[in-house]
């Protein structure tokens, strides 16, 4: 699809220059008068900068055709850069990009993790807007509504989180993060000794499963990628979600970073894989009842895997208010006839966001 966008700029006789995401140089156009048109395919095209500018007082103008044109100016080169965000789709746009945190990512071979940022249809940089921190991002859309830019999809077509956002009116930008590979388990699992293991959990699990780096990359999120985010975004409240190992993840850094938190949820979170001494001992050191968020809980019953984990998530929520943990701020969806995958955690989604005000 061809874009025309018409710029006006206080200067002549320079180049603009055309980028595609992976910053490659597409192509160079020199400017020979004050406003030009420039036509472009949008599908190529990402970024323009303006080659040979002499200060950061040089102005520039642009009217286009798409929903956002973003125009910064770039200390590093001394050029201005125009990023533009292309909102064909009805249902949102996705920004897919990598970041590096050698620190708390070393356990990894790379230390890069790949994020997937989900902008709402119409997106408006000026508007506020609330964010979702959301595990497994690798199955959280639909490819088939917003294109295929993930690692994995999943038989049940993702979580279609951005059908149920907009179904539900819900005012979210969806920060995902891809959590499919080889160290699933070190980054959504806590670090717990075999006194921490649920003792009916034991024969599932390996030993390398008990040695979690969930802190280090919940200190990646909170310290690394939502500092990014801020910066670039208007925020007003932050909730977190997961599922199954995802959930136990959402579980743990939304109690951990409460004053941060608005929402917990977690969907068939395998929590129940540490016993009831290893939760109390946790609650009682991150438990700030001035800062309790929001928790949601899903449990299904279908299948052998979900029946497991429902005897753990019981208990767990039995475990929260005994612990302190205000009854009015959870609320439960438990279906029998549910099972262990997206197109149930879909459902709950649609429940979640419907109930939780």
């Amino acid at each position: 699809m061809q874009t025309k966008i018409k710029i006006l700029c206080s200067w002549k006789k320079t180049y603009a220059v055309l980028l595609n995401e992976n910053k490659e140089i597409i192509d160079e156009i020199r400017i020979t008068k004050k406003d030009f048109n420039l036509i472009f395919d949008e599908d190529v095209i990402a970024f323009i900068y303006f080659k040979d500018l002499s200060r950061k007082t040089d102005t520039i103008r642009v009217t286009s055709s798409l929903y956002g044109v973003e125009i910064s100016y770039n200390k590093k080169i001394k050029q201005y850069d125009i990023s533009l965000f292309a909102n064909t789709s009805d249902y949102g746009k996705v920004i897919s990009f990598d970041i590096k945190d050698s620190k708390n990512l070393k356990f990894r071979d790379s230390k890069y993790k790949t994020i997937n940022l989900l902008l709402p249809p119409r997106f408006d940089r000026n508007k506020s807007y609330d964010l979702l921190i959301m595990f497994d991002s690798q199955n959280a859309f639909d490819v088939r509504k917003v294109g295929k830019y993930t690692c994995k999809n999943d038989a049940y077509h993702g979580w279609q989180l951005e059908t149920s956002i907009i179904n539900n009116n819900k005012n979210y930008i969806v920060l995902g993060i891809e959590t499919a590979d080889k160290f699933r388990m070190k980054e959504l699992c806590p670090k717990g000794t075999i006194k921490d293991i649920n003792t009916l959990a034991l024969p599932f699990l390996e030993g390398e499963k008990l040695n979690g780096n969930l802190d280090n990359f919940g200190e990646f999120i909170f310290s690394k990628v939502l500092p990014i985010i801020m910066k670039d975004y208007n925020i007003d409240k932050i909730d977190i979600c997961g599922s199954s190992a995802g959930g136990v993840a959402a579980h743990y850094l939304g109690i951990k970073y409460c004053k941060r938190i608005n929402a917990i949820y977690a969907l068939s979170p395998a929590s129940g894989l540490y016993n009831d001494k290893y939760w109390e001992k946790f609650y009682h050191k991150y438990f700030d009842k001035n800062h309790m968020p929001k928790f949601f809980i899903f449990q299904g019953g279908k299948s052998e895997l979900e029946k497991g984990l429902a005897l753990f998530n019981k208990n767990l929520i039995s475990m929260l208010i005994k612990n302190g943990y205000s009854d009015d701020l959870i609320v439960t969806y438990i279906d029998e006839n549910l099972d262990h995958n997206e197109k149930c955690w879909r459902i709950a989604m649609n429940f979640a966001f419907h109930n939780m005000k």
